[in-house]
C-alpha cells in the first residue's frame, strides 16, 4: 500500500532522539456495531504488539471522540488532530476503520500530537466474512514500513516557511460560524477559535463570511502579515422580524395611531398595517359629532444605508381607506380609498427603538360616497399631513 501524507504541509527531518518516545494507540470505529467493537480489540492488541517491536512505549488510551462520517472517504482527520493528549506523549498511532459490506477500510495514521501535525500514514483494506479477523491482523502489517521509517529517520514536522502556521479568531457573540472562502472552519467557543490549519501564504488577505441564526451575516478581510495570526471578527447583530409602534399625524385632527411591522427581508423590506383615530370635538373638550378611521396597509423598502446606520431612509407604498361618520345625520358616512404613493420616511435607530418623521403623500380616488373627491390629501397649511412616532423592534 502507498504511504501518504509522509510529509504533511512541510518537511521532515532526521533527529536524534535519546530519550525513548511514549506512543499512544487509539483505534476510531467510523460504523459502531458488536462487530466493529471485535475488530477493534483486534487493531488494539495488533498495533500496540507492532509499536512495541520497535522498542517504542505504549499504551492505549481514548483521546478521541466518535463521530460518524459526514461523507463517504472521510477519515475524520480533523477530528483527530483536534484532540489534546497527555503532554509527554511523543506519537499517536490511531487506526480509523469502517466496516463495509464486503471489505474493512483501515487508515493507518501517524500524528504529532505536539504540533497537531500527520507525520504518515497508510490505507489497507481487510476482507469481512469468516476470514475478517486474519485479515484484519494481516492489514496490521501494512503499518510496519511507516513506523520503521518513523524510528529510523525520528522525524518531526517543520512548518514551511512562508506560510501561516496558524490562525486564531475572537468575538464576543459565542456561536458564529465563520467560513473561509466558503469553507466552513467551525465556531467561536468559549471567545475564540482556532482555524484548522490550511496553508495561506505570509502577506496574504483572505476573505470571511460570519454567519449565526438569528443574525446579520457579515463579510470580513483577514489579513496575514506573519506565520501566526490573531484577528477579531465582528459581534453580530441580531434581526429583527416584528416591529410595534405609535405615531401622531401633525396638520390632521386630534388622535393617535397604531402600526404592526412585519420584515420579510430582515431589516430591509417590510409590510406594515396601521390605524389611525380622529377626534374632532364640536368645542372645548367633547369629543362627538365627528368621527374620522384611517386604515392602511402598505409595503416599505429601506434605502441605501445598512441596518447598522444610525439614521435610515425608507419608502412606502400602499392603499387605504379614511372611513368618516357625521352623527345626527341620515346617510351621513362616508369612505375615501386612496393610494399611499411612495411616502418616505426618515427615522433614526437608538438601540432597537425607532423614532421617525414621515410626509404622507397620499391620493384619493373618489369612488363611492366619498368627501375628498380626487384629489391629493392635503391639510389646512396646504402641506401633505406629516406623521411623527415611534416604533420598537424586535
Amino acid at each position: 500500500m502507498a504511504l501518504f501524507l509522509l510529509a504533511a504541509s512541510g518537511s521532515c527531518a532526521a533527529q536524534a532522539a535519546a530519550a525513548p518516545l511514549l506512543a499512544v494507540v487509539y483505534v476510531q470505529d467510523l460504523t459502531p456495531s458488536e462487530f466493529g467493537n471485535r475488530i477493534r480489540d483486534i487493531l488494539v492488541t495488533r498495533i500496540s504488539e507492532t509499536v512495541g517491536s520497535y522498542n517504542l512505549s505504549s499504551s492505549s488510551e481514548p483521546i478521541l471522540v466518535d463521530t460518524p462520517p459526514s461523507e463517504e472517504g472521510d477519515f475524520r482527520l480533523q477530528t483527530l488532530l483536534s484532540q489534546a493528549v497527555p503532554a509527554d506523549v511523543d506519537l499517536v498511532v490511531a487506526a480509523v476503520f469502517r466496516v463495509l459490506s464486503t471489505e474493512v477500510d483501515i487508515q493507518f495514521i501517524l500524528v504529532d500530537p505536539k504540533e497537531k501535525t500527520v507525520l504518515g500514514g497508510v490505507l489497507s483494506r481487510a476482507r469481512t466474512g469468516l476470514t475478517v479477523f486474519t485479515s484484519v491482523d494481516n492489514a496490521v502489517n501494512d503499518l510496519d514500513p511507516v513506523l520503521e521509517q518513523y524510528v529510523k529517520n525520528r522525524y518531526q514536522y517543520r512548518p514551511p516557511e512562508g506560510v501561516v502556521d496558524q490562525i486564531t479568531l475572537s468575538s464576543t457573540l459565542e456561536g458564529e460560524e465563520v467560513f473561509f472562502a466558503g469553507r466552513d472552519v467551525g465556531r467561536i467557543a468559549a471567545g475564540m477559535l482556532r482555524v484548522p490549519y490550511t496553508p495561506f501564504p505570509v502577506g496574504s488577505k483572505v476573505r470571511a463570511e460570519i454567519r449565526k441564526s438569528g443574525y446579520h451575516p457579515e463579510e470580513v478581510v483577514i489579513s496575514l502579515p506573519a506565520a501566526k495570526v490573531e484577528a477579531k471578527v465582528p459581534a453580530l447583530e441580531r434581526y429583527s422580524r416584528f416591529a410595534g409602534g405609535v405615531n401622531w399625524a401633525f396638520g390632521e385632527s386630534e388622535g393617535f395611531g397604531l402600526s404592526a411591522r412585519y420584515y420579510a427581508v430582515p431589516d430591509w423590506t417590510y409590510v406594515e398595517l396601521g390605524g389611525y383615530r380622529h377626534l374632532i370635538p364640536e368645542g372645548g373638550l367633547v369629543l362627538r359629532d365627528i368621527r374620522n378611521f384611517d386604515f392602511g396597509a402598505s409595503v416599505g423598502q429601506y434605502l441605501f444605508l445598512s441596518y447598522r446606520s444610525p439614521i435610515r431612509v425608507s419608502v412606502l407604498l400602499g392603499v387605504g381607506i379614511i372611513y368618516t361618520s357625521v352623527a345626527g345625520f341620515s346617510g351621513s358616512h362616508f369612505s375615501d380609498v386612496y393610494l399611499n404613493l411612495g411616502s418616505p420616511s426618515i427615522e433614526a435607530n437608538l438601540s432597537g427603538w425607532h423614532f421617525f418623521i414621515q410626509p404622507q403623500l397620499k391620493f384619493a380616488l373618489g369612488l363611492g360616497d366619498n368627501l375628498l373627491q380626487r384629489s391629493w390629501i392635503f391639510t389646512s397649511l396646504g402641506l401633505p399631513p406629516i406623521t411623527v412616532g415611534a416604533f420598537r423592534t424586535w
